[in-house]
């Protein structure tokens, strides 16, 4: 009785197996037929391939950073005098940040001052001598030397009483403080971290197929670039770089965008989209979605009728040979007692999204449109 069962099991599978391959080979079959039937009556003329006059979009989402960060620090020891550095405080180029206290750097400044001064004029008194022949190389040579080294102290000493002071090196504001006032700190500390905003930096990882379009694409801009705050704004970059090797992923490419921000209204850390426009042309894209062929036939200026009637019918064959291909392959697999549910279920799933992508998803588009 069971094998009797499992018998009209095998021979209903078959059955429902064979009606789906047959319906699948009627549509294919039409289809050949229709293309065939317009090539009789109509000629093919001969035609040079023209790239088409439009263009396609690639979107990559971004994070903005600011254009220079940098950690700002003291060349020499000593306790923080002056500080009053806040989170978020602007700062214009060579306004004060903070100070270390002075006393100790102008006393050692005094001492290596007057020292220069003295050797100085040492020097010159044998250096005239010297011209006279009254003393001896030696002593010329020695009193150089002194002189020298008095010089190089009083520079240092200069240099570090001017280094008591830490400056904005540019216009910008404190992202990020890491000490207090009156702390002792040793050189090369990190005291404030300073960022530039009067430009961001715009950076995407952009896969190898786009490297040649955005290097041979000579109009400017190759971009524009959207923040998810300003919808309504579109930005378009004064620089952009792109890394001429893949990076550490080893899979991509780094391309940077710089946008001007000189009011400041924008900051760093605002999430966007950087959108490349690049001509598409028949060597550039692979049309397979049947929408994406509708769209595409409808922006050269066909009727949106007709567009959808012609991307219907030459999207049919490829639908058609990938569903037959994947539903021969399973064909095997309806007599296995372990796959053949499965089986089944691949091939009458697959018959049924064939239907749907060839009938009813062009007029449901039809509809939405109102074609």
């Amino acid at each position: 009785m069971s094998k009797l069962r499992m018998t009209r099991h095998r021979k209903s599978r078959l059955f429902c197996s064979c009606i789906s391959l047959s319906a699948i080979c009627i549509l294919f079959l039409s289809s050949c037929k229709n293309e065939t039937n317009k090539e009789q009556e109509t000629s093919i003329p001969v035609i040079t391939p023209q790239p088409l006059n439009q263009l396609t979009e690639r979107k990559y989402t971004f994070i903005s950073e600011p254009y220079r960060i940098v950690d700002l620090s003291f060349r020499i020891n000593g306790p923080i005098d002056k500080f009053d550095a806040q989170n978020g405080k602007f700062y214009k180029k060579n306004e004060l940040i903070a100070a270390i206290d002075q006393r100790d750097f102008i006393l050692r400044y005094q001492h290596a001052d007057a020292e220069y001064k003295q050797k100085r004029s040492e020097w010159q008194r044998i250096k005239k001598l010297y011209e006279k022949n009254n003393i001896s190389a030696t002593q010329y040579d020695k009193a150089e030397a002194d002189y020298k080294l008095a010089q190089a102290a009083w520079q240092t000493s200069k240099n570090a009483l001017a280094d008591t002071k830490l400056t904005a090196p540019f216009d910008g504001y404190i992202q990020q403080t890491y000490v207090e006032r009156y702390e002792d700190i040793h050189a090369t500390e990190p005291v404030v971290q300073f960022i530039d905003i009067s430009h961001l930096k715009i950076e995407v990882y952009v896969p190898e197929d786009l490297i040649p379009i955005i290097k041979d694409y000579h109009q400017t801009p190759i971009c524009s670039i959207t923040f998810d705050a300003l919808p309504q704004d579109s930005i378009f970059p004064s620089e952009t770089f792109l890394t001429q090797s893949v990076t550490e992923n080893n899979i991509s490419y780094c391309f940077t965008a710089i946008i001007n921000n000189p009011s400041y209204s924008l900051s760093g850390g605002m999430a966007g989209t950087l959108t490349f426009k690049i001509p598409l042309t028949s060597t550039s894209s692979v049309v397979i979605v049947l929408l994406d062929e509708v769209n595409i036939q409808r922006s050269t200026g066909i009727p949106s009728r007709e567009a959808v009637i012609n991307a219907t019918v030459s999207r049919t064959r490829p639908v058609l040979m990938a569903a037959a291909t994947t539903i021969l392959g399973m064909v095997p697999l309806l007599f296995d007692v372990v796959f053949g549910g499965m089986a089944t279920t691949i091939i009458f799933g697959l018959s049924f999204a064939t239907l749907l992508t060839l009938f009813v998803t062009p007029a449901l588009y039809a509809i939405f449109y109102k074609i």
